[in-house]
Parts: C-alpha cells; structure tokens; sequence
C-alpha cells in the first residue's frame, strides 16, 4: 500500500512540475496575469513542498542514499556523473520524465 501511495505522489508531483514548467514558459514569454498567478502559484508552493517531502522520503530509499540537498532535481545533478547506477536512474528519470518540460534546460539531457 505504501509503494501505491508513494507512485501517486510521484505522479502527482511530476504532473505539477510539467503545470509549472508550462506557467513559466508562459511567463517568460507573454507574463502572466494576475488570475493565472492566483491558480498557478499555489501549484508551484504544493509542488514544491512534495519535491521536498519526496527527496527526504521515497528518493532515499530509491537511492539508498540519505540527501545533502532539498530536491529530488538538486539530488539527480548530484548522481550525475557517477557511473553508478545511481547515475543511471538519475539520467533515466531526467531524460524520460523531466527534460523535455523544462524551458531552461536545467533537467536537460546531458550532451543535449
């Protein structure tokens, strides 16, 4: 029950982060309105509080490793470049799952 709850939160997690990632290609752009501040900032304050939540919980047990840093994106930088198999979930996760939201490239596939 706990691996079903853990993969919703997960999923739930990555879903605002593809909402927020849309909100700041949006603002970069056009910027945002006052009403689409209203409803896009507390997805970014309840996305980031579960990155957190998660980063200190499930990802360290994904790991097995305890984390030095907030999120789970600070914690995949990190793997990178290990050439471990940590790095290779890390690069996994930022490849298949992150890069290609990410309007800055900060999730970007390596070499990309």
């Amino acid at each position: 029950m706990i691996l079903l709850y853990s993969l919703v939160v997960i999923w739930f997690t990555w879903t605002l982060f593809v909402a927020v990632m849309h909100l700041k290609r949006v603002r970069d752009k056009w910027g945002l309105t006052m009403a689409q501040k209203i409803f896009g900032y507390p997805a970014l304050f309840i996305g980031y509080s579960l990155d957190v939540a998660l980063n200190l919980t499930v990802f360290s047990i994904v790991f097995v490793d305890f984390p030095v840093e907030l999120t789970v994106s600070a914690r995949l930088e990190r793997y990178i470049g290990d050439k471990d198999w940590r790095e290779d979930l890390a690069v996994w996760i930022r490849e298949d799952l992150l890069a290609d939201f990410d309007p800055d490239g900060s999730h970007g596939k390596p070499g990309r």
